[in-house]
């Protein structure tokens, strides 16, 4: 009975999902992307309570069954709807029979998918102001795409093709590192930590003044000169306003 409301629940949420969120958050499949597609479907369908379907079997009992069959449905359409056009052939009976055949075809790593892998890495260039450690992290993780297919690429490699894809402004860093490093300290990690803190290190430096502190004093200093007088008070010293000119009064005298 618990399962029974459990399952018209989810069913209730999936009725009432919008089909603008699940196009928002879970990209159409193209034969490429299984992985990604998979990974955002699936959560989609655990924010909804319907994501059952996708890896378990059907119940035995008639009205669990009945239940079960209603989320599979609404699974359904939600992998129909990311699917691109030419790939609908390989929708299935079910949500699970339908996620394992694209698995089969396109979930694992094959040489088309390491040659994708490959492409994105050396291929890529990294947009102007952004954060270079999400996009050394996106290089990791295609070379450790390639090394699941059977194409492991040496640590140094993987480095260098960190350093390829950074923009031009980075060059003086690119030089200086290749320049000052051993081999030992040529790494992923130890070049991933040193892109990292150069790009704190310009975060914190961003949008300050560019006039050095000493042109400021004496800017300052010039400044509070022209003011100083004879007639100079205490407070016009500190704010450097210059004294308006008093009245001169002259008594007069019987």
């Amino acid at each position: 009975m618990e399962r029974i409301c459990s399952l018209t629940y989810s069913s209730f949420l999936c009725s009432r999902m919008s089909t603008k969120d699940l196009s928002t958050y879970v990209p159409i499949f193209d034969g490429t992307n299984y992985k990604e597609w998979y990974d955002k479907l699936e959560v989609f369908a655990m924010v909804m309570k319907c994501d059952g379907p996708m890896t378990e079997d059907p119940p035995a009992g008639a009205a669990d069954l009945a239940a079960f069959n209603i989320i599979d449905r609404q699974l359904q359409g939600m992998i129909r709807l990311r699917l691109g056009a030419t790939y609908l052939s390989h929708v299935k009976a079910s949500a699970k029979l339908t996620l394992t055949a694209l698995k089969t075809t396109f979930g694992t790593p094959r040489r088309v998918g390491a040659l994708i892998e490959m492409r994105s890495m050396f291929q890529h260039h990294m947009k102007p102001n952004s954060n270079p450690v999400h996009e050394a992290n996106n290089l990791i993780q295609c070379a450790a795409q390639l090394s699941t297919a059977g194409f492991a690429l040496a640590d140094g490699l993987i480095t260098m093709a960190i350093l390829m894809v950074l923009p031009s402004d980075w060059e003086t860093t690119v030089s200086t590192l290749c320049s000052t490093l051993d081999d030992a300290g040529f790494t992923v990690a130890s070049i991933t930590s040193h892109i990292n803190h150069e790009y704190m290190h310009r975060q914190a430096t961003r949008g300050r003044s560019t006039i050095s502190l000493q042109d400021r004093i004496s800017e300052r200093t010039s400044f509070a000169a022209e003011y100083q007088g004879s007639d100079a008070t205490l407070v016009s010293r500190l704010t450097n306003v210059k004294p308006a000119v008093r009245p001169s009064y002259q008594g007069g005298g019987n």
